[in-house]
């Protein structure tokens, strides 16, 4: 049979970037020549040459060590139902070593390390968490997968034009055709209604290498940082985050022409992304492309508008200040608009008619936060 001779990674992408160019938002814009992205993708202006894939991070984050691997064999032995089997972890993970676990500390600003080592630091953070705990499952014969759930992004009370886009990761459990356990350590940043979906593996692999991106390059290593996201971008090169994640690492560097590449790639895989849309339209604003930074914050003005957390933040701000009319308007808004899945929103409108005198209303707010905040899905 006769071997064909694979494009490489930069060609495929750069002529999918041409052909979604005409796609909306990008409609209108002058793309970046593909140059740029092959710029970007070999990391050049960050390394000094470009990268060779032999250079590229080999983890695998699920990594166990025989330790682990006789306590999965340990719990499955001991507990032979699932749901038994899950909790009986859980507690092995985070309760204190005087009753019997190894008493893992959560830890927002842990970095983020291979199941193995995270165990063995004693600290972790929702992503190392979440690594070891699916890692220890499935080794103990459970169904378990990493869950990507998306908060809804927010605006910045004190700039409108600044975007909060967080993310979060917990473990996701099958225990039966129907039932299904979320094992999360951080159940702020979680609620069953917000988007998710379960990972693949190699997905997973692909946000632990952006994680220690992000890591590496607060701590002022760039090129350690491109090499960890290159390798995220070879394992989930269809991931937006990833791409507004490199752009912002070349933005950070100086180098304009790379990031445009790579927030123009994100936007032509998700083309509503506010993140990107952002990041793009201050980048030609900061270029002197006003027209073209304008035509993105056209879209960014339509998107706010029927963003329930925009309109959130704005009625938080209003309410502040006093303006119960204009609080009251941007929270009804909020509301039509999807905001009354959520429990905080039905909260704040809860306080706004309060503070308006209308009692009843509030009331039948609260309630429905209530109902909504009622179930809890962890173990």
């Amino acid at each position: 049979m006769p071997r064909t001779r694979r494009p490489t990674f930069p060609a495929l992408l750069a002529g999918a970037l041409l052909l979604l160019a005409g796609c909306s938002p990008l409609a209108g814009l002058r793309p970046p020549p593909a140059s740029a992205l092959e710029a970007a993708l070999s990391g050049r202006a960050l390394l000094g040459r470009p990268v060779r894939p032999e250079a590229l991070p080999r983890i695998d984050p699920f990594a166990l060590d025989e330790r682990l691997e006789a306590l999965a064999a340990d719990l499955a032995a001991r507990h032979p139902e699932a749901w038994p089997r899950a909790r009986a972890l859980h507690a092995a993970l985070l309760q204190p070593p005087h009753l019997g676990g190894r008493g893992l500390r959560y830890d927002a600003a842990a970095p983020t390390l291979p199941a193995a080592e995270a165990y063995r630091l004693g600290r972790v953070n929702c992503l190392s968490y979440s690594l070891l705990y699916v890692a220890l499952a499935r080794r103990a014969g459970l169904d378990a997968a990493l869950n990507d759930v998306e908060p809804p992004p927010s605006w910045d009370l004190r700039d409108d034009d600044t975007l909060l886009r967080l993310r979060h990761v917990n473990a996701k459990l099958r225990l039966g055709r129907r039932d299904e356990l979320v094992v999360d350590l951080d159940m702020a940043r979680y609620r069953p209604e917000y988007p998710q979906r379960r990972l693949a593996d190699r997905e997973a692999t692909a946000l632990f290498h952006a994680n220690r991106a992000l890591e590496i390059a607060a701590a002022g290593d760039e090129a350690g940082a491109f090499l960890h996201l290159r390798r995220a971008l070879d394992l989930d090169p269809a991931n937006p985050h990833l791409w507004n994640n490199l752009g912002n690492l070349y933005l950070r560097h100086g180098r304009r022409g790379e990031a445009e590449a790579a927030y123009f790639r994100g936007l032509a895989l998700a083309p509503s992304d506010p993140t990107l849309l952002v990041n793009l339209a201050n980048l030609y604003a900061a270029a002197g492309r006003h027209a073209d930074a304008a035509r993105l914050e056209t879209r960014l003005r339509r998107y706010r508008e029927r963003n329930p957390y925009h309109l959130y933040a704005r009625a938080r701000a209003a309410l502040a200040a006093g303006a119960l009319e204009d609080a009251h308007t941007a929270v009804t808004r909020a509301l039509d608009v999807g905001g009354d899945r959520d429990p905080r929103i039905l909260e704040l409108a809860a306080r706004i008619q309060r503070a308006l005198g209308r009692e009843a209303r509030a009331a039948r707010y609260e309630r429905l936060a209530r109902e909504l905040d009622a179930a809890s899905p962890t173990p």
